[in-house]
């Protein structure tokens, strides 16, 4: 339970790091005439924790009452996948119609006859 934990916390790090990575890329452009949109995307990580499970068995043993029959039980570890699925939301940010971009601005196209 602790690993599992562990792991949705560094989930959930990376998102938060790839969000501000989407926010700073996001505001390459400035000025008047700079539409934006919001875009969301899934990402998907998979988580591998030790889950914990016995296992009984029966062996012989010196035991009269039990008819020389003993129950073991023993504690084994398998690993579990899992899948956890975020939703990431950035804002894109482009030139509005009839404009295009020049370094950071956008500027009016220019109509050629």
């Amino acid at each position: 339970m602790v690993s599992q934990f562990c792991g949705t916390a560094l989930a959930l790090s990376a998102a938060l790091s790839l969000y501000a990575l989407n926010v700073a890329s996001s505001t390459t452009l400035v000025g008047p005439n700079v539409c934006s949109n919001r875009v969301s995307s899934t990402i998907s990580q998979l988580f591998a924790w030790q889950q914990r499970y016995t296992v009984r068995s029966s062996t012989s043993c010196w035991d009269l009452w039990s008819w020389f029959s003993c129950t073991v039980t023993r504690v084994k570890y398998r690993t579990v996948y899992t899948t956890t699925y975020y939703k990431s939301y950035s804002t894109r940010r482009f030139c509005c119609s009839g404009y295009s971009q020049v370094g950071r601005k956008c500027q009016r196209n220019s109509l050629t006859v």
